[in-house]
């Protein structure tokens, strides 16, 4: 066989079938790199499964990209001559496929790469390198590069016709080429039916042994009987790793980043992880997945991708995205830590509602039992009418998005699962505590129009001083006793609403202080009255409206005067993961659905200060 072809030789393709030899691997040892160093890569191609191609399943790709649009052909037949492997490749009808074809007629593209699903290996160490053989392998394609790792895997423009070794080492196959194609179609058929309750590779032994469709179906009845009674495994170059393993990695490494950007203690599982860089948990991910330490990456932007799942890195790995979810999890629980850390003051005086859709929200508010009538000896009881009162909201979904770029995990920027996740959280408290805010203080101050017509604070509700007024022990005496002469909706029943909170500014978190501060007075005239009595509420956002206005607001519990929701099952930041289409990486989708709404006066009293 000739090594250096002639032009001549070149252009000597079958334009008739569009095939064309090529010389896949020539037996030679390639140099790998990665963090841990370099090594010689070097494959036993008696440990080769080619089953893939002898089923004409086997894509001729470029540049190993797993994209559909990426495969111009497809592998046609493989099989060993000495040392090395040679495959005949036919090159599809696409306008790429034609063109790819074309440069490869011309003696433009030449370089062929083999792609590998790696299943065991064995290292050899001797003076000069490190040495990694592959004894265990499933071919799954064939691509077209412009710089193969093995210099001499090109494309050879001639069909060879010495004697050559096939790949099977089988001697139990089926007589006839016919029948032998449609047991290893009809095995292959039934792994695709049963895509994820069998292993990917579960197929392939049973093809290289010569195994009966009948055989295959028995072992698959009992690999799925042992699985509802043992946790599945895969296998890659250094161990086994089961199903549970593989999350208890997984939850670790969760764990472990976590704790890096809370500064929380880490749990058990975690601590492991917590020092690690954002790449070395991939690399961790990666190794847990399935992928041996010979498919790793050198590159650090692939490695993350691969992570990701931006890049297919190995055939047969497992659970690729979850590491995104891992990601995606603890950006959530940063978030919701924050959330739940600072909830917006005014909360404190509302009604909590789930809302379970986006329509209109009517809270009611049932009028007094009517008042209890004598009922004499023959008597009948007589029916007494409800009044209510309602106002009306609903909810709305608010978000935005951020991004975990593959630069960020390169770069170790915990940034990602701290500093924005923080920032999030914040976000969410801050709308909604500003949505409560501007509901005291909405148009001027007077507050929105209620169902009846007048605004929340007005005098036709009683529940506003004639004048502002500095807090003291008579205006916070006149506001108490406003609010206990509140009527019912029937208007002539006193229902006595009990003030609980008083709600101030920041300016006037001071003055408040020393008017709701325990003392031990020496005589009666130095007793504070409200010492005890009300529970202090600071909220700095009302500065921007009135750093003197001050309101007394009673328990939600009793006497509601304001309401606010969530959309059932999504009480507080919502949280989405997807891998990036406009961004590079991660994108996390941040989202709160809620709404709020004044819904009775009577439970609220603003003073404007002075």
């Amino acid at each position: 066989m000739k090594e250096t072809l002639s032009a001549t030789e070149l252009q000597s393709v079958d334009r008739a079938t569009r095939t064309v030899t090529a010389r896949i691997y020539s037996g030679a040892a390639v140099t790998r790199r990665t963090f841990d160093g370099e090594y010689l890569l070097q494959i036993d191609l008696a440990g080769v499964d080619t089953a893939r191609a002898a089923a004409g399943s086997m894509p001729v790709l470029l540049d190993h990209s797993d994209r559909s649009d990426s495969q111009v052909g497809r592998v046609v037949r493989v099989w060993r001559q000495g040392a090395a492997l040679y495959a005949d490749l036919a090159f599809g009808t696409s306008e790429l496929a034609q063109q790819i074809f074309e440069d490869v007629a011309a003696g433009i593209r030449r370089g062929v790469s083999v792609g590998l699903s790696v299943l065991d290996s064995r290292e050899e160490f001797d003076t000069a390198q490190r040495r990694v053989i592959v004894t265990k392998a499933e071919l799954v394609e064939v691509s077209i590069v412009p710089i193969p790792a093995d210099g001499a895997a090109v494309m050879l423009a001639f069909n060879p016709e010495p004697e050559v070794q096939t790949m099977s080492t089988s001697p139990t196959l089926q007589p006839g080429a016919a029948a032998e194609r449609e047991r290893v179609s009809t095995i292959l058929s039934l792994t695709e039916k049963l895509k994820g309750q069998v292993p990917e590779n579960f197929a392939s032994q049973f093809i290289a042994t010569g195994s009966t469709v009948e055989q295959f179906r028995a072992a698959i009845i009992e690999h799925m009987a042992a699985e509802s009674d043992a946790t599945a495994t895969f296998s890659y170059h250094s161990g086994t790793v089961t199903n549970d393993q593989r999350d208890k990695v997984n939850q670790g490494i969760a764990d472990g980043l976590y704790a890096r950007a809370t500064g929380k203690t880490p749990t058990d599982a975690g601590r492991p992880y917590v020092s690690m860089s954002l790449l070395d948990m991939s690399r961790t991910y990666l190794r847990n997945a399935g992928l041996s330490d010979m498919g790793m990456p050198s590159d650090p932007m692939k490695l993350a991708g691969g992570a990701l799942g931006l890049v297919k890195l190995g055939a047969g790995m497992h659970g690729t995205s979850d590491f995104p979810n891992i990601l995606g999890d603890t950006v959530g629980r940063v978030i919701q830590d924050n959330y739940r850390t600072a909830p917006a003051a005014l909360k404190t005086i509302c009604r909590k509602r789930m809302a379970n859709d986006f329509r209109t929200l009517t809270p009611v508010r049932l009028g007094e039992f009517p008042a209890l009538e004598e009922v004499t000896q023959h008597g009948e009881f007589k029916f007494g009418p409800l009044k209510e009162a309602k106002e009306s909201y609903r909810v709305k979904t608010y978000g935005k998005i951020i991004a975990l770029t593959r630069q960020a995990i390169v770069n170790d920027d915990l940034s990602a699962f701290s500093a924005l996740p923080r920032a999030a959280g914040q976000a969410v408290v801050q709308l909604e505590a500003q949505t409560l805010v501007d509901l005291l203080v909405y148009n001027s101050g007077v507050g929105p129009t209620m169902s009846d017509t007048v605004a929340l604070f007005n005098t036709a509700h009683g529940n506003v001083a004639a004048s502002g007024a500095v807090i003291s022990d008579t205006t916070l005496g006149a506001a108490r006793l406003a609010m206990r002469s509140q009527k019912g909706v029937d208007a002539t029943t006193l229902i006595d609403v009990q003030p609980a909170y008083l709600i101030v500014p920041a300016a006037l978190e001071t003055t408040a202080q020393k008017y709701l501060a325990a003392l031990q007075p020496a005589q009666a005239s130095n007793v504070n009255p409200f010492s005890n009595a009300l529970q202090l509420i600071v909220e700095p956002r009302l500065d921007a409206s009135s750093t003197i206005r001050w309101y007394l607001a009673a328990d939600p519990g009793l006497s509601p005067a304001f309401e606010y929701a969530h959309l059932n099952g999504a009480e507080g930041p919502m949280t989405e993961t997807r891998v990036g289409f406009e961004v590079d990486g991660l994108e996390f989708k941040v989202r709160i659905d809620f709404g709020a709404a004044a819904i009775d006066w009577r439970g609220i009293y603003k003073n404007p200060g002075a």
